[in-house]
């Protein structure tokens, strides 16, 4: 008995120290009326913490949410508060205003008792309290700083018209919900009309993910890069159904702590400045970063890192707080290689979060020569590949053909293809490019072209690369139906889409029965790729099917990646290659009396710029544009350098080298593109 009695202390004990929380039930009065909610506030509470506001669904309770989703539990090591409202009866006011002044009344009285930070007030609800949220989220962007409605939408209501700036949100939804099932109410559908709002530049999507703490398996989609740094997240998982529990917290919370209604510390200047190379890792071990605000030094999170190796930056500020010095720690080894600076979290007094800064710095000197280094990473050769197999369908690629139905239809090279389909197009005359492919949905939907053999698809590095192809519309026909064509990268291993470029929109169409191509729209992108790995790459179209609509279609040129040259090498590299362009030009012009005082101050640069060096970009593209300024008087009367140049190298947009440029078409010539 005693035994028993020790180990339930031993068990009480424990538990209190792992939950240190504390519960509190609240009364307020709102437009006269009694309302309740369940808070909880974490161990040794202090000032200035956010505060979670959460509704429940329909016909349940405050306490009915707490136990489903318990995010009470993360609040002693996440620190903020949260408070369960509870609605008056078994529904929510989605219509008028009563509880939207619940929750604004709910802000002020916990500040007051809290002093909660204003500014960092987040508001998730589950089902009937997410489609509160939508239907007030307009009318308190000014109270809320990120907004996480889970398994429910608006049924009338389009809340993204009525709102008046960006919006953080995130929207989690089970797959396998049978209330809001999501191939009626299409909560992705949702989510894309919010990205719209704030303008969102940059997509990211993830399939079988696992959420944070293990919970969840299933998709991801960022969108991100929006007006004042606003993002939304859509996230889908596979099992569950339409109840409140924790698969979802630890992804809302992650999402929206980032988030604040003040602008926190900006950075306006580094140094370094991003992309410095020729670094001394003896040397250049600190970086000042000049900031538009004093930040508070206990949230600063910074590291210097080359793959998974992270060294944590001290932190320290000078001139009033508002530069923020970060040094490597003294003992810390640097190598000759790349390093990444990454400030991920920087927060102000008042509770405001930075956007953070992440730089990138090559230590090591790089040698650079006479001419800029690019190569071709991938580039498919359609018509060797078609000849080995058949004429229509490259070997190692697939076109899969997409009805209104739903039903696909894959087509092989070895497949018999009507006229009238998708196929390898060619076109004997000098043009643009002499083979493409042709996207031709017909009476189908969509049509997607892509790799499908391992050894077809491209082997992509981590880093950026430059991506090109051209497209032309294939008649008149297609460019008034304005279809839709896209590219798209993904890692066939899980999923993940990494490039995706869409609303592709050719600018001229095909004439009938031509035999070259020119005029057709260059499109380019610089493409960051997170893993090494060979990647799916694909072409797709879609258009309306109707009356008079069959002949729509689209043609592309094959797909070129092309490797971006270094910084030394564009900038160190220019200005030498400049120099020595300078030097030529001097000793041609030098004994003309005519050019005396040009040659004499071109003498005077090249002397002042001789074994120049830094480590910034900025240093060499001033040194190079006064170099270039100073060759430009004589070169504008006609004299040019004696001594031959290095030849340039040339590429066609299919990755071969050429010994002169294309006589129509685009190329690359060092390192840069040309358009003929």
């Amino acid at each position: 008995m005693r035994h028993s009695l020790l180990l339930t202390l031993i068990l009480i004990s424990l538990s209190v120290a792992s939950h240190a929380y504390k519960e509190q039930n609240i009364a307020i009065t709102v437009n006269g009326q009694k309302r309740t909610m369940i808070c909880y506030t974490p161990n040794n509470m202090k000032d200035n913490l956010p505060l979670w506001i959460v509704t429940h669904g329909m016909n349940q309770d405050a306490a009915y949410q707490r136990n489903g989703d318990h995010l009470y539990e993360m609040i002693d090591t996440a620190r903020f508060v949260v408070t369960y409202l509870q609605a008056d009866g078994s529904s929510w006011d989605t219509g008028g205003n009563k509880d939207q002044n619940f929750v604004l009344q709910t802000i002020d009285e916990l500040h007051k008792r809290f002093k909660i930070n204003r500014n960092r007030v987040y508001w998730s609800g589950f089902s009937m309290g997410s489609m509160l949220i939508y239907h007030c989220m307009p009318n308190v962007q000014d109270k809320i700083a990120a907004f996480a409605p889970c398994s429910g939408i608006q049924f009338s209501e389009s809340p993204w018209e009525r709102c008046k700036q960006p919006v953080n949100l995130i929207h989690c939804h089970s797959k396998k919900d049978d209330v809001f099932p999501i191939n009626k109410y299409d909560p992705h559908g949702y989510a894309m009309h919010f990205k719209d709002v704030n303008k969102c530049t940059k997509y990211r999507k993830w399939t079988g993910v696992t959420l944070p703490g293990g919970y969840g398996v299933g998709d991801k989609e960022v969108w991100s890069g929006g007006t004042n740094g606003s993002e939304v997240e859509i996230y889908m998982w596979n099992e569950g159904g339409h109840w409140p529990d924790r698969n979802y917290i630890r992804e809302m919370w992650n999402f929206c702590k980032r988030f604040s209604l003040v602008a926190g510390p900006e950075v306006t200047s580094i140094y370094p400045e991003d992309g410095s190379f020729d670094m001394d890792p003896l040397q250049h071990r600190e970086f000042r970063l000049t900031l538009d605000k004093a930040p508070e030094l206990s949230t600063v999170k910074a590291t210097l890192s080359r793959g998974t190796t992270n060294i944590n930056l001290k932190a320290t500020t000078e001139d009033d707080g508002k530069t923020l010095v970060l040094t490597v720690p003294t003992g810390m080894s640097i190598l000759n290689t790349t390093y990444t600076l990454n400030l991920s979290q920087i927060e102000s007094a008042d509770g405001g979060r930075g956007a953070g800064i992440t730089a990138t710095y090559k230590y090591g000197v790089e040698e650079v020569g006479d001419e800029l280094s690019i190569d071709t990473i991938f580039t498919p050769n359609w018509q060797q590949q078609s000849e080995q197999v058949g004429r229509y369908i490259p070997r190692g690629w697939r076109c899969t053909m997409t009805g209104t139905d739903g039903k696909t239809v894959t087509k092989k090279p070895t497949d018999s293809i009507g006229e009238r389909a998708s196929q390898l197009v060619y076109y004997p005359d000098e043009g643009d490019f002499h083979q493409a492919f042709l996207l031709y949905p017909y009476k189908d939907k969509r049509v997607d072209f892509f790799t499908y053999d391992a050894v077809v698809r491209p082997l992509l590095r981590v880093g950026k690369q430059r991506l090109q192809f051209r497209s032309i519309y294939y008649n008149l026909q297609s460019r008034n139906n304005k279809v839709s064509m896209g590219v798209q990268i993904k890692n066939p291993s899980n999923g993940d889409v990494v490039v995706e470029l869409k609303d592709i929109k050719p600018t001229k169409f095909l004439r009938n029965n031509v035999s070259a191509i020119v005029g057709s729209t260059i499109y380019e992108a610089i493409i960051e790729i997170p893993k090494t790995t060979r990647y799916t790459f694909s072409y797709f179209m879609e258009h309306e099917v109707g009356s008079g609509k069959y002949v729509d279609g689209i043609v592309v040129s094959a797909p070129l990646v092309l490797s971006l040259p270094t910084n030394a090498d564009v900038y160190k590299g220019g200005f030498l290659r400049t120099m020595k362009a300078a030097k030529a030009l001097y000793d041609t012009a030098q004994g003309n009396e005519s050019l005396s005082a040009m040659v004499e101050a071109l003498a005077e640069v090249i002397a002042k710029y001789e074994g120049f060096v830094s480590i910034q970009p900025s240093d060499y593209a001033a040194a190079t544009k006064a170099v270039e300024e100073a060759m430009r008087p004589i070169q504008a009367v006609g004299i040019r350098a004696v001594k031959e140049e290095p030849a340039s190298l040339f590429y066609d947009l299919q990755g071969r080298r050429l010994t002169a440029p294309l006589q129509h078409g685009i190329y690359i010539r060092n390192g840069r593109k040309q358009v003929w």
